[in-house]
């Protein structure tokens, strides 16, 4: 087995082996079936972005409720200055993320580029 550290260009063993072993499987199979497994692939990898996209609105959402209950807090403490920084920074950092909506685009713009580059073949 290639030692992982030894050169990072360099594949592993393992994975050569799995992508021979599945390149011999394939061989003899109508063209339908690695066709198949390439579209269950991205429609799986396609999965995955859409669900981290989620995520992070939903972690950016709790991050702000936090934030606004800390600036609020402070209002009420009579530290309005500290309740500014504290939306300042809630702005900062949580203002210039993309919205669901732009996220969705953006991974139905990748699928048309691939969703070309399967039917030009």
């Amino acid at each position: 087995m290639t030692d992982p550290g030894s050169d990072t260009n360099e594949v592993n063993d393992q994975i050569k082996d799995a992508v021979d072993q599945l390149n011999a499987s394939f061989k003899g199979m109508k063209s339908n079936v690695p066709e198949a497994v390439a579209y269950q692939a991205m429609a799986h990898a396609v999965a995955l972005a859409l669900q981290n996209t989620v995520l992070q609105q939903q972690h950016n959402h709790m991050l702000r409720s936090a934030l606004t209950t800390a600036a609020a807090t402070a209002l009420l403490e009579g530290k309005r200055a500290e309740a500014e920084a504290v939306l300042k920074l809630a702005d900062e950092k949580l203002g210039s993320q993309q919205n669901l909506s732009e996220e969705i685009a953006k991974i139905g713009d990748i699928l048309k580029t691939i969703g070309e580059q399967f039917n030009t073949r």
